[in-house]
């Protein structure tokens, strides 16, 4: 199971659960809660590892988990995936039905396939930011033909409010 998080890290922007054959996506989306496992890995920016997930939680003062799938996960590992700056960009996390599958062996490979996600989260994010940035300057670009090519007011407002339209959701221009 992977979350990915907004930039402040407050909300789950994207989700991918892979469940034997069955692949289920933004499964979790929305506001991240702080008594939820990721929540708690999120906050504290450390792993989590249960051996019998159903009891070892209980440890954890008010700690949330839910059940995904038709069987009971007891083992349970999660990871979080911290970007180059230190900022937490999403966990990732692994479980089986058998208790005592996982061992801190387990969570320093995980750690080391979060670092990899970390990075490819952040790529991504940037690649959207830099394509975002050059619709803009497209848009700047266009606008900036217009106004140069005529004197026609009505013209350019209605050419610049087409422009705008390509890049930003508005229904009215004045």
């Amino acid at each position: 199971y992977l979350v990915v998080f907004n930039e402040t890290a407050d909300e789950v922007a994207a989700s991918f659960e892979i469940d034997g054959e069955t692949i289920g996506l933004d499964a979790a989306k929305g506001p991240l809660t702080g008594d939820s496992l990721m929540g708690w890995i999120a906050r504290h920016q450390q792993p989590l590892l249960f051996a019998n997930l159903p009891s070892d939680i209980t440890q954890y003062n008010n700690m949330q988990w839910q059940q995904w799938g038709e069987q009971i996960s007891r083992s349970w590992i999660g990871v979080p995936l911290i970007a180059g700056d230190g900022s937490i960009r999403g966990v990732i996390s692994i479980q089986h039905t058998d208790i005592g599958k996982y061992s801190e062996r387990d969570i320093a490979l995980m750690q080391t396939l979060a670092n990899q996600l970390a990075v490819a989260v952040e790529n991504a994010r940037l690649y959207g930011d830099a394509q975002l940035r050059l619709q803009e300057l497209g848009l700047l670009n266009r606008i900036g033909s217009l106004t140069s090519s005529t004197v026609d007011l009505v013209g350019i407002l209605r050419e610049v409010f087409r422009a705008l339209k390509t890049v930003l959701a508005l229904d009215v221009f004045y």
